[in-house]
């Protein structure tokens, strides 16, 4: 799944349902390739599905995983802990500020 999927603004449970698997794909790519270039095995967190009943959950997991890769990565990351979901332009803003931890780890790692 291509990482510009990262910066499409969910809004319903199926563009939830999208987002989540495009998010765990690009996860799962700077995993293999932190494993590859540093030799550090990453946890895997349960940050798919994500459930909106419990969307902290995710939030926690999802900062756990960013917080790990931007250790190894020697990268400084953002507070993904805050959002509501519901407000758009809360979630527009949360939304880039998370792609972009993405794409600057996926740039570090040569992985898009």
């Amino acid at each position: 799944m291509p990482l510009a999927n990262l910066l499409f603004v969910p809004q319903s449970s199926e563009d939830w349902s999208i987002w989540s698997f495009s998010h765990r794909d690009q996860h799962q790519l700077i995993r293999n390739a932190i494993q590859t270039k540093y030799g550090t095995n990453l946890d895997f967190y349960p940050i798919d599905p994500i459930d909106l009943t419990a969307f902290e959950n995710f939030l926690n997991y999802n900062q756990q995983a960013h917080d790990d890769m931007n250790g190894v990565l020697g990268t400084r990351g953002s507070d993904l802990l805050q959002v509501d979901y519901k407000n758009r332009s809360e979630l527009e803003a949360w939304v880039y500020l998370h792609y972009q931890e993405h794409y600057t780890a996926s740039a570090a790692l040569g992985v898009t």
